[in-house]
């Protein structure tokens, strides 16, 4: 009598599994007859993006000079009249405008970009701190306002508590331990004020807007002894251009993170800690990024300036388009590692029946 293919499955099935315990195979035939075995999560992510970022100044109605200068990245161009320089070691073009006129000045910049994703590489804390030790200190905004604050007792004692019982992780499972913390315990939120919060005051309020999120981010991981400094730019949209700040620490190369997000305790934390540490997402343009030093941080809020010895009228120009970016699957595995596969990848199903 021939049974049906279903219950002959089923049979099979229970068969397997009875004898499993006997063989010690059961985790292999486990992952045989289910393909999502291996597999904790995926989510579907932007694999490469194209885009073109417009921004600078129109100015109108101006007297006397003006000095105006745009920060930007390699490969831009730039309005005529522009002269090149560094600030705090990024690239910069500065325009000198004399007398009564009207006129703009930008920067161009297109280019396409892909997903990254770095894993850890094994260095350890101290190895980390060897390689990069002026990216280890405090740094203020001015001199009444701290904005990185290993050295503060409080920040240094949460740190210590994020990392108790971590003596021997590498300095990329420091800093997403770090995240991890930061994730359950802030969450996103538009500050009120025009001016950076102090990583204190973003601890006492539970939470703060990007830069607050990274400069709270950087101090417990310097506190901790892993090399950090801050970045800013745009995130380019279908809608236009939204600026933004997220975090690299160092730990064989420069790692990315997102410390702004979603946030709190119930907020998607596989997600964040697999969607937003140690990824590049192919959407974001870095225009400033910080050295380690004082005068590094004190121009970070100001990447476009601009100077007038009397008066003009002055509109921000702030423009992108971006491509519909190429989907991918992000796939996180049960040993922690990740991989980017295509858009309508799903695993193999490897049992057979003959």
């Amino acid at each position: 009598m021939k049974l049906k293919p279903q219950i002959a499955f089923a049979l099979m099935f229970a068969a397997l599994f009875s004898l499993a315990p006997l063989s010690g195979c059961l985790e292999d035939i486990q992952r045989t007859i289910d393909p999502y075995y291996d597999i904790d999560s995926m989510y579907a992510i932007d694999n490469q993006t194209q885009f073109s970022i417009h921004y600078g100044y129109d100015i109108s109605n101006q007297e006397g000079n003006a000095t105006i200068r745009l920060m930007f990245p390699t490969g831009a161009t730039k309005s005529a009249g522009a002269t090149v320089k560094s600030l705090a070691g990024n690239p910069t073009a500065e325009w000198f405008i004399e007398g009564e006129v009207s006129r703009s000045v930008y920067v161009n910049y297109s280019g396409t970009q892909t997903l990254k994703i770095f894993e850890d590489a094994n260095v350890s804390i101290q190895a980390a701190k060897s390689a990069k030790p002026g990216y280890l200190g405090d740094q203020y905004f001015n001199e009444s306002t701290w904005l990185i604050m290993p050295s503060h007792p409080q920040i240094k004692a949460l740190s210590a508590q994020i990392l108790a019982g971590s003596t021997d992780a590498t300095a990329y499972e420091s800093a997403r331990l770090i995240f991890k913390w930061l994730k359950e315990n802030t969450i996103y939120k538009i500050s009120a004020s025009q001016l950076p919060t102090s990583p204190l005051d973003t601890l006492q309020i539970g939470g703060g807007d990007c830069d607050d999120l990274s400069f709270l981010y950087i101090s417990l991981c310097k506190a901790a002894g892993i090399p950090a400094r801050f970045v800013s730019g745009y995130i380019v949209r279908e809608t236009g251009l939204e600026a933004h700040a997220w975090v690299e620490f160092y730990a064989g190369g420069w790692i990315p993170v997102e410390a702004a997000g979603i946030g709190g305790q119930d907020s998607g934390l596989d997600w964040e800690l697999n969607g937003n540490f140690g990824v590049f997402h192919p959407d974001h343009v870095a225009l400033f990024t910080d050295d380690g030093s004082n005068a590094s941080l004190s121009i970070y809020s100001n990447v476009k300036l601009y100077y007038f010895t009397q008066k003009a009228t002055i509109e921000q120009i702030e423009e992108g388009t971006i491509t519909v970016p190429e989907s991918a699957k992000l796939v996180i595995y049960k040993d922690g590692h990740r991989e980017i596969k295509a858009a309508d990848w799903e695993p193999e199903f490897s049992f057979k029946f003959w």
